[in-house]
C-alpha cells in the first residue's frame, strides 16, 4: 500500500473529514487498562500519555498494545536522555596509561536517537504531532487543553 497510513476514525471525525462519516469503526471508545507487565517507568509514562490522549477521545480498549509500546519507548527515551545529562554526549578514550587520546560518542546517544524515532512514530499514530493537532476540531470544553498543557503533561 503506497502513501501514508490511514488515520484512525476518531481523528477523521474530529478533523471533520468526510471520510470519517463513511468509515465504520467498531472499536469502542474508552481508555484501555494498562498491561500488568509494564515496567515501573513505562507505567508512569502510561499515566502521563492517557492524561493527554483521553481528552482527545482517540483511545479505545483495543489500543492497549500500541499504547504499551508507546509508554515503553517513551520511558526508555527518558532514561537515555537522563543518562546523557548525567554522563555527557561524548566519552574520553584513554590509552593503557590512562591518558586521553580521543573522544567517542556515548552509547546513550545512539539509544536516545533510536528510541526518539520510535516515540515520534507513536506520537504520529496517536495524533500528537503539530500537523495532526492542527487538523483536529476542538470543542469548547476542550479548548482549555492547549498544546503547552499537553507538553507539560508529557514532561
Amino acid at each position: 500500500m503506497s502513501g501514508p497510513p490511514p488515520k484512525p476514525t476518531a481523528q477523521l471525525k474530529l478533523s471533520g473529514s468526510w471520510r470519517g462519516a463513511r468509515r465504520k469503526d467498531n472499536a469502542p471508545v474508552g481508555v484501555p487498562d494498562p498491561p500488568v507487565d509494564l515496567s515501573k517507568d513505562a507505567a508512569e509514562c502510561w499515566v502521563r500519555l492517557v492524561a493527554v490522549l483521553a481528552p482527545m477521545r482517540v483511545l479505545s480498549p483495543s489500543d492497549q498494545l500500541s499504547l504499551a509500546h508507546f509508554a515503553e519507548y517513551l520511558a526508555r527515551w527518558l532514561k537515555a536522555t537522563a543518562a546523557i545529562a548525567k554522563y555527557g554526549e561524548v566519552l574520553p578514550v584513554t590509552d593503557s596509561t590512562g591518558a586521553v587520546i580521543g573522544f567517542r560518542r556515548s552509547p546513550w546517544v545512539g539509544l536516545q536517537i533510536e528510541y526518539g524515532l520510535m516515540v515520534r512514530r507513536y506520537t504520529q499514530e496517536f495524533g500528537l504531532t503539530p500537523s495532526a493537532r492542527g487538523r483536529l476540531e476542538i470543542s469548547g470544553e476542550q479548548q482549555q487543553d492547549t498544546t503547552f498543557s499537553r507538553a507539560r503533561a508529557l514532561g
